[in-house]
């Protein structure tokens, strides 16, 4: 007998193919001019093979493109004046000099925007973020790798940092004070230390609490 999961998903698909045949409905009644549809006992004029591509090929809207609630500017982050009027200072100026930010710590109860102000430094920068969470970096060689693929002053954005694994903390000291990193090839005997350099960034460590 079928079990209540193929059951699930066997409604599932049918529930989706219904919503296929509507939007094919809706797609052809998007070919029909507006003033032919309103009494369908009549004879209704499709438009023209041109007006069809055209109908295919016409591009979305402002109004239809999907908005985006994330804040991209200090002026859409709501709350926290004193501390955005700080960091927009902080941002402004680290942009006109054309450096990167110094690294910074901010630390607070989780969701009182800690990520999202970082974005929004990222965007006023005009430059990348990379985010991750410090528990997730097991090892030196996921550090290594997130570091050697950062671009000149773009933002590593590390959440719980306080549980990232004491190993690789080592690495991160180096990569912030000098721009470099030690990398490993190979075991035993035979095994190489090579010192790579890094590009600037700048580094926001997420910390939940400040004991």
């Amino acid at each position: 007998f079928p079990s209540h999961d193929s059951q699930g998903e066997g409604l599932g698909n049918k529930f989706l193919s219904h919503i296929r045949e509507v939007d094919a409905v809706l797609y052809v009644l998007r070919a029909f001019k507006k003033s032919d549809i309103i009494n369908t006992q009549q004879e209704i004029n499709p438009i023209t093979e041109k007006e069809i591509l055209d109908v295919i090929t016409l591009q979305e809207t402002a109004e239809e493109q999907q908005y985006d609630f994330a804040p991209k500017t200090f002026d859409e982050y709501l709350g926290q004046a004193e501390l955005k009027e700080k960091l927009r200072v902080y941002t402004q100026a680290a942009k006109m000099r054309g450096e990167s930010l110094d690294h910074m710590l901010l630390f607070g109860p989780p969701g009182l925007g800690k990520t999202t102000l970082s974005q929004i430094m990222a965007h006023v920068m005009g430059v990348g973020i990379k985010i991750c969470s410090g528990p997730m970096m097991e090892r030196t060689g996921d550090l290594v790798a997130i570091l050697s693929s950062l671009e000149p002053r773009d933002i590593l954005f590390i959440d719980e940092i306080h549980r990232m694994p004491t190993a690789v903390e080592e690495v991160l000291y180096s990569a912030m004070e000098q721009f470099r990193i030690d990398v490993i090839i190979g075991q035993g005997a035979g095994a190489k230390s090579i010192n790579l350099p890094i590009s600037p960034f700048t580094l926001i460590d997420a910390y939940r609490d400040w004991e």
